[in-house]
């Protein structure tokens, strides 16, 4: 995509169910776990399917879901190794979906690392016809995740037809050095795939901007909404200027136009890329995550 183009993108704010709770599990079977985890995977997934079509309907050429769409955010570690799948099989799942409506998906899901059972926290990038754009692991594992999840190693960036889009899932978009990264790798786009807190609501605000600000790139934040989580999925542009954003308390999708060439009336006007000192900042950090 030249910076001329324009990038229509849909961001589903939604809530997901998490199957049985970590306090029950003493209580019910292992088949009965596995049930009750299985069917929140699918009512969850029926949800995505709704929402992905809703969004090819409204004309959005990438539709992207919070952290841990598929699986539910609220999860202890029994419950993750229940509801973890390979990225394999999610592929499958969600490359189906994306090739049946014709559109790009981003959701998030645990994953299950078929040669060495660990589970990671991850969002799989699927393109228009189904096929694996990409993999992110969540970096930077925020409280009570480091109990249930590996942390991932790399910050990637995937060149696809829109541009270059970059992955930071949740916590990983509250340092400054994960953005830059991939910024310094060539990133115009950003999506934070995420489950952020109510107490944490002004940091939400506060990160996605500076992130587009500082880095010159559009910034979208697709957050979970549900009692604890603060919904507000966003969307800033290079200038770290709000361009959309949606409700705190509800289930929607929130679509918006990206203007391509945004990005070098930024980088133009803000010479933060021309003054950039490398010698600032640990370069060799950019090859090895």
């Amino acid at each position: 995509m030249n910076d001329s183009e324009k990038l229509i993108i849909a961001l589903a704010q939604m809530h997901s169910e998490a199957g049985a709770c970590e306090a029950n599990f003493e209580k019910i079977s292992q088949m009965t776990r596995e049930a009750a985890e299985a069917g929140a995977c699918e009512a969850n997934f029926e949800k995505i399917s709704q929402m992905t079509r809703e969004a090819a309907e409204a004309g959005a050429a990438l539709v992207c879901f919070p952290e841990l769409a598929y699986c539910g955010y609220w999860l202890g570690c029994e419950a993750a190794k229940n509801a973890a799948v390979t990225a394999d099989r999610f592929t499958g799942l969600l490359g189906g979906l994306a090739r049946e409506n014709r559109i790009a998906v981003i959701c998030g899901y645990a994953e299950r690392d078929p040669e060495t059972e660990k589970i990671y926290n991850s969002c799989l990038f699927v393109d228009a016809e189904g096929n694996r754009i990409g993999n992110t692991r969540k970096v930077y594992l925020w409280g009570k995740e480091n109990r249930i999840f590996e942390p991932g190693h790399r910050f990637s960036v995937f060149d696809t037809e829109f541009g270059k889009i970059g992955i930071l899932i949740c916590y990983d978009a509250e340092f400054p050095e994960p953005a830059r990264i991939e910024a310094l790798k060539g990133a115009e786009i950003l999506i934070v795939p995420a489950a952020w807190s109510i107490p944490a609501q002004r940091r939400w605000y506060l990160d996605i901007h500076a992130n587009a600000l500082f880095n010159l790139a559009f910034v979208a934040g697709v957050n979970t909404v549900d009692d604890r989580c603060c919904g507000r999925s966003r969307i800033a542009t290079p200038f770290g200027e709000e361009l959309a954003c949606a409700s705190a308390d509800r289930e929607e999708l929130l679509i918006a136009e990206l203007d391509m060439s945004m990005l070098a009336e930024a980088r133009a006007k803000i010479p933060y890329y021309r003054d950039f000192r490398a010698d600032t900042f640990a370069a060799d950090a950019v090859e090895r995550y």
